[in-house]
């Protein structure tokens, strides 16, 4: 699986301008990590000052980290997501170290550097985890929207049944396709895959299955059947007198044929 980004510049001006907007808010709203007190009359200057300077170094990173991503990735194929998932983590570190940097300058040299980095790894890190799982999430929810559409375009012959939401829920080859069978709200699916009978539960109605695509394959025969006719082996009486109709795969129960269809399941056979 890879990890689809668009190849344009202007896409990465998202990461550019969010990513510190929302470093800056964050800081300023919440206090995470005590930065209020941590960085309160540092050097002489207030908290705040410091949090717009340590969101300009945010800003700093991600400009040439992008700028670089982008002359990379513009010319190569779709990133692997856990490569992509090591290049964020990478821009974190190199913000907390620069951070960590800019901050151990005003306590001047009463903390260690090492010290200060892990208070700005901290910062960085808990403080942009929201921002970059939340835009890779809705990029990878894009992805799977668009895989998905690709393959309905790439089989267009397929058969999809959608439930009473109008969602698809199941898409089928017409030639895998057995019956279809109704249980109270719902409809049962049968259907082969490799050489397993599989069943799909859709809550849809019968009347819905009726005025869908299905019904270029599928042929009612019962008020609550509807059969692919290639499947049909042969009619038969039962020691009731009601019609069954046998399926050329072995196990399956046989299906039930009203008088009233009869005429058009034998015409098709």
């Amino acid at each position: 699986m890879t990890f689809k980004l668009p190849k344009t510049f202007s896409y990465q001006i998202r990461y550019i301008i969010l990513i510190p907007i929302f470093f800056s808010v964050f800081s300023f709203l919440y206090d995470p990590f005590g930065v209020k007190d941590y960085y309160s009359d540092l050097g002489g200057f207030q908290h705040y000052f410091h949090v717009v300077m340590l969101t300009c170094i945010v800003f700093g990173v991600m400009l040439i980290s992008r700028l670089i991503f982008w002359a990379v990735y513009r010319n190569a194929g779709d990133i692997q997501p856990s490569n992509y998932l090591i290049w964020c983590s990478c821009e974190v570190i190199v913000m907390a170290a620069f951070n960590a940097l800019y901050t151990t300058l005003f306590f001047g040299g009463e903390r260690m550097y090492f010290v200060v980095l892990s208070y700005c790894f901290q910062h960085c890190a808990m403080s942009l985890v929201f921002p970059y799982t939340i835009m890779m999430m809705s990029r990878t929810i894009i992805n799977l929207r668009y895989e998905l559409a690709h393959r309905e375009e790439a089989a267009p012959n397929m058969v999809k049944f959608q439930d009473d939401h109008h969602n698809i829920r199941l898409t089928i080859d017409p030639r895998h396709l057995l019956y279809v069978k109704a249980e109270a709200n719902y409809v049962k699916i049968f259907y082969v895959e490799g050489e397993k009978v599989k069943e799909f539960i859709l809550r849809n109605s019968m009347k819905s299955i009726e005025n869908s695509e299905a019904s270029n394959v599928l042929v009612r025969c019962h008020r609550s059947y509807f059969v692919n006719p290639k499947y049909i082996k042969l009619l038969s009486k039962n020691k009731e007198g009601i019609i069954m109709a046998e399926l050329t795969i072995e196990d399956l129960n046989q299906i039930p044929v009203s008088k009233q269809y009869y005429d058009k399941i034998a015409e098709i056979l």
